[in-house]
């Protein structure tokens, strides 16, 4: 088991004795030598709560090694501050005591401008409500110009998203089995012009109706305020979440991305490398989750 394995299942178990509601898992994934794991398919009768969503077309892959980028920063790396899991929980857990009221489930990570740190957030709150609370989450690389979610856990980027919906095609959707409650699809080779491909029915139709056995589905989207790819997939989800960087993000580019998703869509904005808490680390997320609450850079 790799290190991040061994570090989940610690960090797991340590929590799981003061929250009632979240019980603890590891990710039984490797990042030297690693074969997925593919839960079994569930008998007819048995009842699905818990159990790992089947693939609608499951893709057999070898884990290598992940970008230094990310190595170090997803949840369960020795590298990880219990500070900044903390954070990462808080805002799982805003996300599910809403999900349990509004029956949201389709959630947009996006920011402003690129180099926030979005695929780095959509990528660990995947990890930790499928890890704490044992939620089944499907995580989809809605960025078709510059896919990155596959090299933070190793797997290549293609078949993906592009490859099934390009030219108007519907073909099966293959899903990387992470773990057996965290699924992966990719974006697929990077695409010059992919309008055609996000505001194309398939691919809307896939996110919102295509999902209906995932607790969650958490989509990475290019900046808002540059491209128009992610202000057409957010009209296909329930919440977004912002990511901005302190002291980095103009302030117009952040009212900016606001009004493109519209200010009721959002759930809140997470400040990113924050000046007041960077003796935590560089990497310290700070939560704001008022919706519509926007901190200028």
């Amino acid at each position: 088991m790799s290190r991040i394995a061994d570090a989940l299942s610690k960090t797991s178990e340590a929590h799981g004795r003061r929250e009632r509601e979240i019980t603890t898992a590891a990710i039984p994934w490797d990042l030297e030598v690693a074969t997925p794991e593919v839960p079994p398919t569930p008998a007819p009768a048995a009842k699905k709560d818990h159990a790992a969503p089947k693939p609608s077309a499951p893709v057999s892959v070898t884990f290598g090694p992940v970008d230094p980028r990310y190595e170090d920063k997803l949840v369960g790396s020795s590298s990880i501050t219990p500070i900044v899991a903390e954070r990462y929980r808080q805002l799982a857990a805003t996300l599910y005591h809403d999900g349990r009221s509004s029956g949201a489930r389709v959630i947009m990570i996006t920011s402003a401008l690129p180099g926030e740190g979005k695929t780095l957030l959509a990528s660990n709150l995947a990890l930790t409500l499928s890890s704490s609370y044992r939620s089944r989450v499907l995580l989809i690389d809605g960025d078709l110009r510059r896919p990155s979610l596959h090299s933070a856990f190793g797997v290549p980027v293609s078949p993906g998203v592009s490859d099934c919906f390009a030219d108007g095609e519907n073909r099966p959707v293959p899903i990387v089995q992470v773990s057996p409650t965290l699924s992966l699809v990719v974006a697929g080779q990077a695409q010059v012009d992919p309008m055609r491909i996000v505001a194309g029915t398939a691919f809307q139709r896939f996110i919102r109706e295509d999902t209906p056995d995932y607790d969650w589905v958490i989509l990475d989207t290019p900046p808002v305020a540059l491209l128009t790819d992610a202000n057409i997939m957010s009209s296909s989800v329930d919440r977004i979440i912002l990511v901005v960087k302190a002291s980095t993000t103009p302030y117009d580019a952040i009212q900016k991305a606001i009004d493109n998703v519209g200010r009721e869509r959002i759930i809140g904005v997470v400040l990113n490398a924050a000046p007041d808490v960077l003796e935590y680390g560089p990497d310290y997320l700070s939560y704001y989750a008022a919706s519509g609450t926007t901190t200028s850079g």
